[in-house]
């Protein structure tokens, strides 16, 4: 049985799933090439880690659940579904907690968005990161401009609550290249009902195929003045579109701000789960 509550503590649940379709050359997070698994194995030791973390904080009432990786799309939609069952069984939330799932573009992982809503999820954050396929390849990513623009509007029909990735400042990317592929995205994230878009300038993290390539000058990156101007050119689009930042890479208006990620950056208590 539940103890009772403490108004002041609340929590948020994040899990983290290491697993992706293909590395990205930019990313040094906990992340592995998608091969074979056993799900029942996953979801077992994905609940154990979340019965352990809730004695920590067994009165806590549950914020949001944020699915994270990785890329969280590839997951069996089953263990989403435990995992949120569980989160609710352990702690008080309220009907609008927030959940949400990062995705990739891709047919194979869009099409079970439908499966992840019933599982309860209920905000879908795609990782577009371009609308260019130019950039798209040199970023290695998995999917095309036509994917993410069927993502979309698979995402608008399935979920109320929206938001999109970009990666900015590329190699030879100025401002009238990156201000025509923001505007292209606002557009497509405005005809789809989307209310949240999160802009990150590209950084080059060690361990990572990029360092590699980075260092025996393969490409160059903006410079520092560039950078700061591309990135000066982003709020005020973004602002003007009514999409104003709340955190210096995030941007929505005060009622479509990310509950998880304000409540993190506020200091809030969090359980993470998985590796």
């Amino acid at each position: 049985m539940k103890s009772k509550i403490n108004p002041s503590d609340t929590i948020s649940l994040y899990v983290h799933w290491p697993y992706c379709i293909k590395k990205c050359p930019y990313c040094d997070f906990n992340s592995h090439i998608l091969t074979s698994l056993n799900n029942d194995e996953w979801k077992y030791a994905f609940l154990e880690d979340l019965k352990y973390e809730s004695r920590k904080n067994p009165s806590a009432k549950l914020k949001s659940i944020f699915f994270g990786g990785g890329t969280p799309s590839t997951m069996d939609a089953n263990i989403t579904e435990s995992i949120i069952k569980m989160a609710k069984s352990i702690w008080f939330y309220d009907e609008k907690l927030e959940i949400s799932l990062e995705a990739n573009p891709t047919t194979v992982e869009t099409d079970k968005f439908l499966a992840f809503r019933d599982a309860g999820v209920n905000r879908i954050s795609i990782g577009i990161q371009s609308l260019n396929d130019d950039l798209l390849k040199f970023l290695g990513r998995n999917h095309s401009s036509i994917e993410s623009k069927r993502a979309a509007k698979i995402a608008s029909k399935i979920f109320d609550n929206i938001s999109f990735d970009l990666i900015y400042a590329l190699p030879d990317q100025d401002s009238k290249s990156w201000i025509k592929d923001l505007k292209k995205t606002t557009d497509l994230l405005q005809e789809v009902g989307g209310r949240h878009i999160s802009c990150y300038q590209l950084t080059i993290e060690d361990k990572t195929k990029f360092k590699i390539l980075y260092e025996m000058g393969h490409f160059k990156l903006p410079n520092e003045d560039e950078s700061a101007s591309l990135f000066d050119i982003t709020q005020n689009i973004l602002d003007s579109i009514n999409l104003p930042s709340y955190e210096i890479s995030n941007h929505a208006t005060k009622e479509d701000q990310c509950i998880h990620n304000v409540h993190i950056w506020n200091g809030g208590l969090y359980a993470g789960i998985g590796p």
